[in-house]
């Protein structure tokens, strides 16, 4: 059980529980891709639908991946001549049939560890992905059209199979399931003498974040009042870290080989684990406490993206303990005592708060005595619950200057987690992705107003009136959908507004296939990536809560 201390009460501030419906039924284009498990939520068949406009042949090119081939330069010539394609076909089978046993063995693991919720969704749509490079085998697709879509999705299940590695508490089933998966996904790849695929634009995006973090963190630094000799030669070194991350983005766009990757990356990963620890008594200023926790968090995403193994850095624990329990101070000090008075029970949330200030104390006095991984990770599973009971409790305060510590201490047991490379989320629900998958779906929703309005200005159809009102309504309706997640609405109000995107966008999809000029393959392509936007942000909703 937790230590509890004097009163020092805190909370992380919850997203919401952000419920996105799945979509309503309609029948487009060829078989059912869609996972059937009775696992899945209330409009099953509905969510298989979307699979089915993903391949609607009036829409899209046999083969035709939105993410491209997984190069960002040409990808090395692959002679085809000599792959039997009934082999790959057998193999792709097997490996569909092997991932239904997956998902079986994984939902009894997330069963009992909600946590797994991610990697469930990410081997969901995954499932969706093999399913359809099926169907594309059995339409007698071209090689080189299947080979461009096995990259993406070796490229995925890599960094999936990896994750799922360096998960704790995994059934034997599971970890089986993964292994078999492996081998055929091995096989699959010697048939077209392809290396396997490192998923370089995830990666480029990730460097970039943490290039950006470096950049601030060098501004800060440069504006800290209390600048000095040390803190100096902090800025010279992390400006060198900067130069570091600016290398292996270079190396990347020239598809530099895995290996030296990683052998650079290694380089990066032990200059940035020295200037940490020097980092350490700048804790205090919050500023640069932020960006190190945005760096925290990207070492641990491209670490995963190169397929490395993570290991726990107990300095960066501790530091980050120690921040937590700073950061309960100070909501308490931004926190008027009438706001406090109002909240529901507030003697119960006061304990909740004592109890939650302790599990964060709990986890310092641990590392202190050099305590076992096993030990932390089990104090952590404390520190998460009453976090969020404490944040069911508080997050309705209406005070900015609270909300802003309580994002701090949301951001603090994140990072806790990334450091005890625990997978999942803080919430069972990665509300932060869905609103950035929101966010998505309303920028794809803008740019398909402003290319059917550029179509239809040029190519005057009967049906113009009614396709541009229909092409605003669905671009107005994704605006509203991504506000009402920013802003956390109800369940059932997101449900209802989630049914309504995909209505509206069953109207416009119809208009766009009766597109006849030079525009309907930049449209086609479009379309396609507006359903997957749509795909993407229901797939995390298919799992019953």
């Amino acid at each position: 059980m937790p230590r509890t201390t004097q009163l020092r009460p805190a909370a992380a501030a919850e997203l919401g529980r952000v419920v996105l419906a799945a979509m309503l039924t309609v029948t487009i284009g060829s078989a059912a891709l869609g996972q059937t498990d009775p696992r899945i939520g209330r409009a099953d068949t509905n969510f298989d639908s979307l699979g089915r406009m993903l391949t609607d042949p009036g829409m899209t090119t046999p083969g035709q991946s939105i993410r491209g081939p997984g190069y960002l330069n040409s990808p090395p010539q692959v002679d085809l001549s000599k792959v039997d394609q009934r082999v790959v076909a057998n193999l792709l089978k097997e490996a569909v049939v092997e991932s239904d046993r997956l998902y079986t063995a994984l939902d009894a693991d997330y069963r009992r560890n909600p946590s797994l919720r991610p990697l469930f969704q990410d081997l969901f749509k995954l499932q969706s992905q093999a399913k359809r490079l099926n169907q594309d085998l059995a339409n007698r697709v071209p090689l080189q059209d299947v080979l461009v879509n096995f990259r993406m999705l070796d490229s995925d299940w890599r960094n999936l199979s990896h994750q799922l590695s360096q998960t704790a508490g995994l059934s034997a089933q599971t970890r089986e399931s993964v292994d078999r998966i492996n081998r055929i996904d091995q096989e699959v790849g010697k048939l077209f003498s392809v290396e396997p695929t490192l998923d370089r634009g995830a990666l480029l995006s990730e460097l970039s974040t943490m290039n950006n973090a470096l950049r601030v963190l060098v501004d800060e630094l440069e504006y800290d009042p209390n600048t000095d000799r040390t803190t100096q030669q902090l800025i010279v070194d992390v400006r060198k870290l900067q130069q570091q991350t600016s290398r292996i983005e270079s190396m990347v766009w020239d598809n530099i080989s895995h290996k030296m990757l990683v052998d650079e990356y290694t380089r990066f990963s032990l200059m940035w684990s020295t200037t940490l620890e020097r980092l350490r008594p700048l804790g205090s200023n919050r500023y640069i406490e932020r960006q190190v926790r945005y760096l925290v968090d990207s070492e641990n995403k491209i670490q995963q993206l190169l397929w490395m193994e993570n290991k726990s850095n107990r300095a960066q624990l501790k530091q980050t303990a120690v921040a937590l329990m700073r950061d309960v101070d100070e909501f308490y000090n931004r926190t008027a005592l009438k706001l406090l008075l109002n909240v529901r029970e507030p003697a119960a949330a006061l304990q909740t708060a004592n109890d939650f200030y302790g599990t964060v104390e709990n986890i310092k006095d641990l590392i202190d005595r050099n305590e076992s991984d096993a030990n932390i990770v089990d104090a952590y599973q404390y520190v998460e619950e009453y976090g969020y009971t404490f944040i069911k409790r508080f997050d309705g305060l209406n005070s900015q200057a609270a909300r802003i510590v309580l994002r701090e201490i949301e951001d603090g047991i994140h990072t806790l987690r990334t450091e005890l490379n625990l997978s999942g989320t803080v919430t069972q629900i990665d509300y932060r992705s869905l609103i950035q998958l929101a966010a998505s779906l309303e920028n794809l929703a803008d740019h398909m107003d402003y290319d059917v309005k550029d179509w239809l200005n040029k190519d005057r159809q009967s049906f113009r009136a009614e396709a541009l009102r229909a092409s605003q309504n669905f671009a107005s309706r994704c605006r509203r959908l991504h506000l009402m997640v920013e802003a956390q609405e109800k369940m059932s109000t997101l449900q209802k507004e989630a049914d309504g995107v995909y209505q509206d966008w069953l109207v416009i999809y119809r208009y766009l296939s009766q597109c006849r000029t030079e525009d309907r393959t930049h449209l086609a392509q479009l379309a396609r990536e507006v359903t997957q936007a749509i795909y993407d942000i229901s797939a995390p909703l298919q799992l019953n809560l």
